[in-house]
């Protein structure tokens, strides 16, 4: 299905047809771009009448796509992932209740569900975001050991 924008353009000011040709060009389909060009010509108009280049520096800049390799982790998936050996310890406690030994495999579990996400990541091109990631699952587990040490340093010399 194809649109004529002939008489759509027809009705749109100069600025905004201006505003079309430039700020807003990727945001319409080609036969409407060259329908608005044809209605800008036959009106014998020039975008720097009505757009400065500024504003069109600024549109190209705001429109620039993020380039996931280099974006960083954002702070809730910084605590998500400090939480996520807790929430797999809670799980495996549910599971294992019965077998108290058992639900010291969450150590394993979480580490393999942690190297999981931190290979998706990489191969998705997230790379500064599966660096970052890498970096937090080390943090949480470093923060999991110094509290078991303090936990046994306390237990056996607070008696």
């Amino acid at each position: 299905m194809t649109t004529d924008f002939t008489e759509v353009m027809a009705q749109r000011s100069d600025k905004q047809l201006a505003e079309i040709l430039t700020l807003h060009r990727n945001d319409y389909q080609p036969s409407a771009i060259e329908a608005a060009e044809l209605e800008f010509k036959k009106r014998g108009l020039e975008t720097s009448t009505f757009i400065t280049e500024e504003e069109i520096k600024k549109s190209e800049e705001i429109k620039q796509p993020v380039d996931p390799a280099k974006e960083n982790l954002h702070w809730y998936f910084k605590i998500l992932t400090l939480g996520l050996p807790s929430l797999v310890w809670v799980i495996c406690q549910k599971i294992f209740a019965d077998s108290p030994p058992l639900i010291y495999s969450f150590v394993p579990i979480a580490i393999i569900i942690q190297f999981l996400i931190h290979h998706f990541l990489q191969e998705k091109g997230f790379n500064k975001i599966a660096s970052d990631f890498k970096d937090w699952c080390y943090y949480s587990w470093i923060i999991r050991i110094a509290f078991f040490l303090l936990g046994y340093l306390v237990g056996t010399f607070g008696h």
